[in-house]
């Protein structure tokens, strides 16, 4: 008999966005309970699938999971939700998410930011601060109506963002290996020809033609597929997206909410679809507005404060310690190759200081020993050329993911955040010079960006 899945039917089911919101934590929860399962039936951590010997490289913490594999269950959740939500039920947000008494809007959004399931999408995901009882009404709303305009567009644009990056760092690091390994076993191959050792000449040969191969592969299917461009159009969406989204709510103070939301529209349809055509001037294009902060009309104290702490926790922390990590990252990988470079030529130039010495010893023994030093001295002539070969495969690993300059402008990066906290702090009673800071910090950002923008739009598609 043939089996016919027939699952319920979620096609015109959407998930309103706080309850989307639930789908990481679901997804987190689904992967665990399927790993205390496996864990109490005696299964352990292993590189590869063992079902003799109960091994499963699956075993491991939510976060240290391939993209893949959370993917796989952030769409078993969704499904579930989804499944729930045509089946007629209603999910439905608990009044409070946190029962820690007499907390403060600022306090409560001070926890949720150490809240580690939140450390990828805690500025434009806001489920937990809609629902908070310490939110301000009028800002409730507000970012309400802007996780089901902004917000749904960015989520998509940064998956595809993500995806595609993911694909074209693959294809980056098999060009570069494979382009390597193949001059390399080319050089290989002209020594064993030298020296007349045939069964390395023929290993190389193989290992040669094995590694072109795979380099010609990854490099036309990347230049084919433009990867670099599908993954910088949409990456370059989402961030215009998310300045857009703290450029839009800046305007609560001076719109009543019928006219923020048709503004909002407005300027949302003007954003640049990461469907079109990319010229090569988009690096250079005006995409969020640049203008004065136009006059405040609301008066609220309380929505003003709600809004002041917002922008300072949702906005400026979250992007400095996510400017934090990323530099600190950069900076641990970048330092051990740091003198990479000047160690190799060293070695290179010792190769041939060798080559050199076996070269004038061959001449002054006897024949025997002659016809082996020249053979060990070809080996290392071709041992300085792969040397620098190697050296050159090493700066295109790193150059192909612009680790050093990306740590220089995450540091810089920090450094301006951090400034603008501290002016932040010191105008805590001027509302006009707290609208400047943020919209001199929001251009700040909006540079930085464009500046990496240019920066990876002008490299070649994986330098």
């Amino acid at each position: 008999m043939t089996y016919t899945p027939k699952p319920i039917d979620t096609t015109g089911v959407e998930l309103e966005p706080e309850i989307a919101a639930l789908t990481e934590q679901l997804a987190r929860n689904t992967h665990d309970l399927w790993a205390q399962q496996r864990i109490a039936n005696g299964w352990t951590r292993g590189s590869h699938r063992d079902d003799r010997a109960k091994k499963h490289p699956g075993l491991v913490p939510y976060d240290e999971l391939p993209d893949s594999e959370r993917e796989y269950d952030r769409r078993t959740a969704i499904g579930a939700l989804k499944a729930i939500t045509a089946l007629g039920y209603q999910i439905e947000p608990a009044p409070q998410l946190n029962t820690v008494p007499d907390q403060s809007f600022e306090e409560r959004l001070e926890h949720e930011i150490g809240d580690s399931s939140r450390k990828d999408d805690f500025d434009m995901n806001d489920g937990r601060e809609i629902a908070m009882a310490e939110c301000h009404p009028r800002l409730a709303d507000a970012l309400q109506w802007l996780a089901g305009t902004v917000g749904k567009q960015w989520a998509a644009e940064d998956r595809e963002a993500s995806q595609s990056q993911s694909r074209h760092r693959h294809l980056s690091r098999i060009a570069i290996v494979a382009g390597t390994a193949a001059i390399v076993f080319a050089i290989l191959q002209l020594a064993a020809h030298a020296v007349t050792v045939p069964s390395v000449k023929n290993v190389a040969s193989k290992l040669e033609a094995i590694a072109v191969s795979a380099a010609l592969l990854a490099v036309g299917v990347g230049v084919m597929a433009r990867m670099n461009r599908r993954w910088l159009v949409h990456r370059h969406r989402a961030e215009c997206l998310r300045m857009f989204k703290f450029c839009a709510l800046d305007r609560l103070w001076s719109y009543n909410d019928e006219a923020w939301k048709r503004w909002v529209g407005d300027k949302l349809r003007e954003i640049p679809s990461a469907g079109s055509h990319v010229s090569e001037e988009w690096p250079e294009e005006d995409d969020i507005e640049d203008e004065e902060p136009r006059p405040i009309r609301s008066r609220d104290s309380g929505f003003t404060r709600a809004l002041i702490a917002y922008y300072r926790i949702k906005r400026l922390e979250y992007q400095r310690r996510y400017f934090d990590a990323r530099f600190k990252a950069y900076s641990n990988t970048m330092r051990p190759w740091h003198h990479i470079s000047l160690w190799l030529f060293f070695a290179s130039v010792i190769c041939v200081l060798i080559h050199f010495g076996l070269e004038w010893g061959a001449n002054r023994v006897i024949l025997v020993w002659e016809r082996r030093l020249d053979d060990a001295g070809i080996w290392f002539v071709a041992l300085a050329a792969i040397i620098p070969v190697v050296g050159a495969g090493i700066r295109a690993w790193f150059g192909a993911f612009e680790r050093t300059r990306s740590a220089s402008l995450y540091k810089e990066k920090l450094t301006a955040i951090d400034r603008a906290n501290e002016r932040l702090e010191e105008h805590a009673h001027d509302l006009a010079a707290i609208r400047r800071e943020i919209a001199i910090t929001e251009q700040f950002l909006k540079q930085e960006h464009r500046e990496w923008l240019r920066l990876l739009h002008d490299a070649e598609w994986f330098l």
